[in-house]
């Protein structure tokens, strides 16, 4: 299901202030099984790793640098997380089977694991005790996500951040 609004593109000058995508990041156990079950891909250009409304397909790990999740939620507005070093990117599409709700942009020199839906199902059956890192993972997401909803309705103004804005690509 794509989504209705054009493709935007952020003004990267705007992006300074952005939120992590959670305060939670993959245990020591959930790294090694990306590292044993995925695989590494090395990212020598900027690149979108996938666009809002594309139907889930991995899980990617941030091994290093980070990459950027954007998602209009209006013509002029959108919200942007910073997914860095232990950020687990596209997993409540993967996990969920929805499309991603996000657009995912990862930046020149990053290094991702990735893992693709099925051997995400896989490693979560054998090892059910990874699957609570999981659930912490999507629980401080949802808090980030929220939290950036109330900031880009209205709160941005009275805690005196700037506004993120959108131009059309």
């Amino acid at each position: 299901m794509k989504d209705s609004l054009p493709n935007y593109e952020f003004d990267i000058t705007e992006l300074a202030l952005e939120s992590p995508l959670s305060e939670h990041k993959a245990t020591a156990a959930l790294v090694a099984e990306f590292h044993k079950r995925g695989t590494t891909q090395v990212f020598t250009e900027e690149e979108t790793l996938f666009r809002q409304g594309d139907e889930p397909g991995s899980v990617y790990l941030v091994v290093s640098g980070q990459v950027e999740l954007t998602m209009p939620v209006s013509r002029t507005q959108a919200m942007g997380f910073r997914a860095i070093v232990g950020s687990l990117v596209g997993l409540p599409a993967a996990f969920g089977n929805r499309a991603y709700s996000m657009t995912a942009t990862v930046r020149r020199g990053a290094e991702l694991v990735c893992l693709d839906r099925a051997q995400l199902g896989e490693m979560l059956g054998e090892m059910p005790i990874l699957a609570l890192d999981v659930l912490r993972i999507l629980a401080a997401e949802t808090r980030s996500a929220r939290i950036a909803i109330v900031d880009v309705s209205g709160g941005h103004r009275r805690r005196g951040l700037p506004r993120r804005t959108l131009r059309a690509s």
